[in-house]
């Protein structure tokens, strides 16, 4: 009980809650992923905007670092 009321462990809904997301982590990385690359490549396509940072792009100066150090995705981070 002291345990419980001081924060040193979990209750059992917070760690099935924590148990969920991480095991849903690599699918939602996927998703997360491959949506950054959609918006990526649909802004660097639009016309109001100027340029698109994104290194999964196949037009990025460090495209060719992304299958050595991201595992041949992006990330979920775009500017």
């Amino acid at each position: 009980l002291p345990l419980r009321n001081t924060g040193a462990a979990l209750s059992p809904f917070n760690a099935f809650l924590i148990l969920q997301g991480s095991e849903s982590l690599a699918l939602r990385l996927d998703r997360i992923n491959a949506n950054a690359l959609a918006i990526a490549g649909f802004l660097r396509d639009h016309a109001k905007v100027a340029w698109v940072n994104y290194a999964a792009l196949p037009d990025h100066p460090e495209h060719a670092l992304v299958p050595r150090y991201l595992r041949g995705h992006g990330s979920g981070v775009l500017t």
